[in-house]
């Protein structure tokens, strides 16, 4: 089948698309019905996985982060589609596959994380073992990735985007949003657990004028920065740049990018899943003839 992978992996064409993460048997993939047995697919090639494998052979004392990141506009069934990569250590994102699930749970996380290590294994005899995930303030990714992944890999971090940080304004003036806005990018920008605790103590203070801002105050230090309070846990708190390494990204801005570049490249009008994954087949080949899925979108890199 077309989709399939070859018997031997030397065999197979390094920029064709194949599917992973579901069963096949007598030739045929099984799929869940999107009901009660959940539908799943992958998409990736060999020379996506390969490309992975060489930047983190080349640079072993480097981090290499991966970004996870949904969208749910491609598909008429509104199943979440997601956009899994890495950044380099020059600031530059690159895919390593997308997928599509009709659910949007952890357990699907997990399946995708679970699923491109064993390819990772099977494929190249590779074991993916990244330091770094960096996703949004979802309850799915985070679970996913512990359930899946930290057990066996006790160092793995979940990074947070900043730009998450900016939601729920809650009627403040513009003087008032544009002190907030500098002193959450003052936190942002803490270049250790000790200088973000001395600007924390800083914008404390900055959030006192008035009832407006100490309500933001109080909503903002118990979601993104909870690991402080001893009423919350440390889940949402990673996203000031001392977590990543230098020239890494610290915001999870690459998937937002490619996002729209591949949706500029398929089309912006919803599609049926198969004729979405035959769109994605074409525009993976031609983009990798043309050496275009690695996206420079230097976004950021920690100094």
């Amino acid at each position: 089948m077309k989709w399939c992978l070859t018997d031997n992996v030397e065999d197979q064409v390094a920029h064709k698309p194949f599917v992973f993460g579901i069963e096949e048997e007598a030739g045929r993939f099984e799929l869940g019905d999107g009901g009660m047995q959940a539908f799943r697919v992958g998409l990736s090639t060999v020379e996506l996985l390969r490309k992975y494998h060489a930047v983190v052979t080349v640079n072993p004392t480097k981090t290499v982060i991966c970004h996870m990141d949904t969208t749910f506009s491609k598909n008429v069934l509104g199943y979440p589609m997601y956009v899994f990569g890495y950044s380099d250590v020059g600031g530059t994102f690159h895919l390593l596959c997308v997928r599509i699930t009709s659910q949007r749970t952890h357990t699907d996380v997990a399946w995708l994380l679970r699923s491109l290590k064993e390819k990772f294994t099977s494929l190249l005899n590779y074991a993916w073992a990244p330091t770094r995930l960096m996703g949004n303030a979802d309850k799915a990714q985070f679970l996913g990735m512990t359930n899946a992944l930290q057990p066996e890999l006790p160092l793995l971090e979940y990074l947070m985007c900043f730009f998450l940080c900016y939601d729920k304004r809650q009627s403040m003036t513009s003087e008032e949003w544009t002190s907030v806005t500098f002193d959450i990018y003052l936190l942002h920008m803490s270049t250790s657990e000790a200088d973000l605790v001395n600007n924390m103590d800083t914008a404390h203070a900055n959030w006192e004028g008035s009832r407006t801002l100490r309500k933001f105050r109080s909503y903002f230090f118990n979601t993104w920065l909870a690991v402080y309070s001893t009423n919350h846990g440390p889940r949402f708190w990673k996203w000031q740049v001392f977590h990543s390494h230098r020239g890494c990204s610290y915001t999870n801005n690459p998937n937002e990018h490619f996002n729209r570049k591949l949706k500029d490249a398929i089309g912006r009008v919803k599609k049926h899943v198969p004729h979405l994954f035959k769109k994605w087949r074409n525009w993976f080949k031609k983009s990798q003839l043309r050496r275009h899925l690695g996206y420079n979108i230097q976004s950021k890199p920690s100094e």
